[in-house]
Order: structure tokens, then C-alpha cells, then sequence
């Protein structure tokens, strides 16, 4: 399935001759019913700190992240699968930098690791598997790291891939549903329209 061969192809071959329409799973085991959100908006969020509109994230967290999505590195396919998994703190830290800043510049090139991929997202050489569910194709891509990669670069490009407007809200990246959606939840977007209603209070008073 990864053959050299096959690789160069892809390299040289850069001319799309189709459209593919597939879902999107996890190519490797983990309960994904029992996440909350996807992993790229886990991510984004984890260690937020509304107060200081930012915030790092702790190695507790990394751990939590770990355990519910799984680890960031796979085992490389161009070895046969054999090498182990070996997620770093730093590893953690540098993809949440580099999703954040993606995410409120909408730009997916701010994700890139632009000496390594370039131009282009690195897919030459992505650590791919298809399979059939039903009668729909699936794209299986072998680790977490991929995984994030796919989901930010499609939620960037389709516009849905917003930050809360409300200064309070603790986990203020989120996926839009709708095109006017400039709030995470209800309730940031009641917070702010309360506390724009009792600072025109305030003026009137004065």
C-alpha cells in the first residue's frame, strides 16, 4: 500500500481527476463515541485561559487529551508499522501553537511546517487507509496528528472554523453551524448581550 513507487507517483502526479467524497474516521483504536468534541477543537481549547486570552497547556492536560484521543505520533508505514508511538510534551505544545494560529488567522498555512511540506499540507506522504461502511467510502488516516490536520485544513476552508466573540468563554474555538455564527453556545451569546444591556444601564444613568 506504501510502495516507493506509489509515492512518486503521487509526488509528480499533481493533477486531481476526480472528486472524492468520503467520512472521515480514525485509522487507529480508540473509542471515538466517547469524545466530546473533535480533536483539533479539544486541542485548540485545552489550557485556555479566558482571563489572559490564551493560556499554555500542562502536561495534566496533555495527559487527559492523550487518553481520551489517543497520541499524536503513529508508527511510520514506510517502516512497516514497527516503530513505536513517541509523543512529546513539546510535540503537544508546538501543534497546539501552530492549530491556534491557524485558527484565528484562517489560514491553514499557519499549521504547515513550511521546511518540511512547503506549500502544500505534506498529503504526498500522508499514512493513509480507505475502507467501505455501508455504501460510503471512508478515509482512514493512521494517526492523531493527521487526523487534526484534515479536519483543520476542511473546517478552515469551508469558513466554519470560528472564535467565540465572548471574552468570558472558556473554550472559545468552535465549529460554526451556522454562517452567522459569531458565538460558541447560547449562553456566550446571552452573556454578552446581558452584559451589553446593563453597560448601556450604567451610561443612561450617568
Amino acid at each position: 500500500m506504501y510502495s516507493l513507487l506509489a509515492i512518486g507517483y503521487y509526488q509528480c502526479m499533481r493533477k486531481s481527476y476526480y472528486r472524492v467524497e468520503a467520512d472521515i474516521t480514525p485509522g487507529w483504536k480508540i473509542d471515538r463515541a466517547a469524545w466530546v468534541v473533535p480533536p483539533h477543537v479539544a486541542l485548540a481549547n485545552l489550557g485556555y485561559d479566558h482571563k489572559r486570552q490564551a493560556g499554555g497547556v500542562s502536561d495534566k492536560d496533555i495527559e487527559t487529551f492523550t487518553r481520551a484521543y489517543g497520541p499524536l505520533d503513529a508508527p511510520d508505514p514506510l517502516e512497516g508499522g514497527a516503530s513505536p508511538f513517541r509523543p512529546t510534551l513539546v510535540t503537544h505544545r508546538h501543534l497546539q501553537t501552530a492549530v491556534r494560529a491557524a485558527w484565528k488567522l484562517r489560514d491553514f498555512r499557519a499549521f504547515n511546517d513550511a521546511v518540511t511540506f512547503g506549500e502544500h499540507p505534506g498529503y504526498d506522504w500522508l499514512p493513509m487507509g480507505w475502507g467501505v461502511r455501508g455504501k460510503r467510502l471512508e478515509m482512514r488516516p493512521a494517526g492523531l496528528y493527521w487526523y487534526i490536520a484534515i479536519l483543520l485544513a476542511r473546517d478552515i476552508a469551508e469558513g466554519r472554523a470560528r472564535f467565540c466573540q465572548n471574552p468570558q468563554c472558556p473554550h472559545p474555538y468552535f465549529i460554526a453551524r451556522r454562517v452567522d455564527a459569531t458565538f460558541c453556545s447560547r449562553l456566550c451569546a446571552v452573556a454578552v448581550n446581558v452584559a451589553r444591556f446593563r453597560k448601556r444601564q450604567k451610561r443612561s444613568k450617568r
